[in-house]
C-alpha cells in the first residue's frame, strides 16, 4: 500500500512543479525603468513677446521741386550731403525774372505819376464844382480816372509782389536740418515749374510697424521696444519707445501703425531709411512665478496641460493650468509646487506610474524673451 501512495505523492509533486514552471514561463518580465531628464521647478520671470516686422522711416522729409522756369546755375549738393534749414540747394538762372522785376517796378512808377496827377486834377475839379465852375459830369470823369490810375497801380504792385516771390523761388532752400536722400537733376538741366529736385530726409529717424488691432490694446505710448534689424548682421540692436500709436485700422490688414523710436545712446546700428527692423513688443510680464520651459508642458485633446513629476523613482502624470506663455516658459499657476522635479526630456515613452531613472543634467533652459511658442505635447 506504501508504493502506490508514494508514486501519487511524487506524480503530485511533478504536476505542481510543471504547473509553476509553467507560470514563471507566462509572467512577462518587469519593464526596465525610463531615463529621464527632469528639473526642480523654481521661480522667474516670464514675458509674452510679439515680433513684428516693420520699416525705418524719417521723422521728416521733403520732396523739393522747381517753382520757376529756367537753367540749373549752382547745384553743389549730393546724396548723402548734411543740410542746414534755409541753406540754398540749387539755384536757377534768376536773369529773366529779374528783368521782368525791373519792368514792374518802372510800370509801376509810371502809374503812381498818373495817379498824383489824375488826384491833382480831382482836387481842382471838386473845387471849380463847389464854385459852379464845371458841371457835375466833368466831376465824375475825374474821380473816374483816378480810379482807374489807383487800380492800376495796385495791379503794378500786385505784379512786383508775385515777380519777387518768383525771383526768390530761384533759390531753393533746405526747410529743415537733415541730408540729402535723393537728387534729380544736374548742374545746367533747364527746368519747368514742377521738376523733381532733391528729396530731403531729417537725421532723426523711426521705426513703423503694423500690429494687430488684436494687440493694439495691450500697447501703450512710452512702452519699451527692442529694435534689430531684419537683415543678418551681427547688430545687436537697441532699445527703443513707443512714441504713437496712430488711430487709425486699414481694413484690409486689420492693422495700426505704431512709431517706435530708438533709445538716445543705446543703438549701435546705422538705421537707414527704407530699412527693415524687427520690432519685439513686451505684451505681458510677470515675476517671480512657478514656470517650466514650454517643452516639458504637454497639450491633450480637451485643452488641458498635463506634466510628469517625479516622485521617488515612479512619474506621475499632473494636470496643471497654465498662466503667461513666452519666451519658451509657461507660467503654472496650479497642479504643481515649487521644488516638484518636472520631467524636460524622456516624456515620449511616459505614462502614468512608469518607473524612471535620472540621467544627465538636461537641455539648458530656454532664455527669457522671444516670441512664443507652442508647448509641445505629451502622452
Amino acid at each position: 500500500m506504501k508504493e502506490p501512495r508514494r508514486f501519487v505523492t511524487i506524480l503530485c509533486l511533478a504536476a505542481v512543479a510543471a504547473i509553476s514552471a509553467c507560470r514563471r514561463r507566462a509572467e512577462p518580465p518587469a519593464k526596465p525603468a525610463v531615463a529621464v531628464v527632469a528639473r526642480e521647478i523654481a521661480r522667474r520671470a516670464v514675458r509674452s513677446d510679439l515680433t513684428l516686422t516693420g520699416t525705418i522711416e524719417p521723422d521728416r522729409s521733403a520732396r523739393l521741386a522747381a517753382q520757376v522756369d529756367g537753367e540749373i546755375i549752382a547745384l553743389e549738393v549730393r546724396e548723402g550731403d548734411a543740410v542746414r534749414s534755409g541753406q540754398v540747394l540749387v539755384r536757377i538762372d534768376p536773369s529773366r525774372l529779374a528783368a521782368a522785376l525791373e519792368e514792374a517796378r518802372a510800370d509801376r512808377l509810371a502809374a503812381q505819376a498818373e495817379l498824383e496827377d489824375a488826384r491833382r486834377v480831382l482836387e481842382r475839379d471838386r473845387a471849380l464844382f463847389e464854385r459852379q465852375g464845371i458841371g457835375k459830369e466833368r466831376l465824375e470823369k475825374s474821380e473816374t480816372e483816378v480810379r482807374r490810375l489807383d487800380a492800376a497801380e495796385a495791379r503794378a504792385r500786385a505784379r512786383i509782389s508775385g515777380l519777387e516771390a518768383q525771383l526768390a523761388d530761384t533759390e531753393v532752400k533746405a526747410p529743415f536740418d537733415g541730408y540729402i536722400l535723393e537728387r534729380s537733376v544736374e548742374l545746367g538741366d533747364v527746368v519747368k515749374n514742377g521738376t523733381p529736385l532733391l528729396a530731403v530726409a531729417s537725421r532723426t529717424l523711426h521705426a513703423l510697424v503694423p500690429v494687430s488691432e488684436i494687440a493694439l490694446g495691450r500697447l501703450a505710448e512710452g512702452h519699451e521696444v527692442r529694435l534689430r534689424p531684419d537683415a543678418g548682421t551681427n547688430a545687436d540692436g537697441c532699445e527703443g519707445l513707443i512714441k504713437r500709436i496712430r488711430p487709425q485700422i486699414d481694413p484690409a490688414t486689420r492693422t495700426a501703425d505704431v512709431e517706435v523710436v530708438p533709445g538716445p545712446g543705446t543703438c549701435n546700428v546705422r538705421w537707414l531709411p527704407g530699412m527693415l527692423v524687427r520690432a519685439t513688443f513686451t505684451l505681458a510680464k510677470r515675476h517671480n512665478v512657478l514656470a517650466v520651459p514650454a517643452e516639458a508642458v504637454g497639450i491633450r485633446p480637451d485643452g488641458s496641460r498635463t506634466v510628469f513629476v517625479v516622485e521617488g523613482d515612479i512619474a506621475r502624470q499632473r494636470k496643471v493650468t497654465a498662466g503667461l506663455e513666452g519666451g519658451g516658459w509657461v507660467e503654472l499657476t496650479g497642479g504643481v509646487q515649487e521644488g516638484d522635479k518636472i520631467v524636460l526630456q524622456g516624456f515620449e515613452k511616459l505614462k502614468d506610474g512608469v518607473a524612471v531613472t535620472l540621467s544627465g543634467k538636461g537641455p539648458n533652459p530656454p532664455k527669457s524673451g522671444g516670441a512664443t511658442k507652442k508647448p509641445g505635447g505629451l502622452g
